[in-house]
């Protein structure tokens, strides 16, 4: 997976608006933000997704193994 970028400079970016795909390097959100704490850490938003991914494989291993159960009931029929 790529990283994200700022908008400004094309740095590596460390902070995005919430809802947005506008990141800024810390730089940049220093002097276009005058409270950086409003934004959301990059590696926040990453650990989000991915706890989010990982909950919705968890779903979809879940599912497959409870419809692997019901297939063998009904050949064991």
């Amino acid at each position: 997976m790529g990283q994200k970028k700022c908008i400004i400079c094309g740095a590596e970016a460390k902070f995005c608006i919430k809802g947005t795909s506008d990141c800024y390097c810390e730089e940049c959100a220093e002097e276009n933000f005058s409270d950086i704490s409003m934004l959301v850490a990059v590696e926040e938003e990453v650990q989000t997704l991915k706890r989010l991914v990982d909950e919705k494989i968890d779903e979809n291993n879940q599912d497959e193994e409870d419809s692997q159960d019901r297939s063998y009931e009904d050949e064991s029929e």
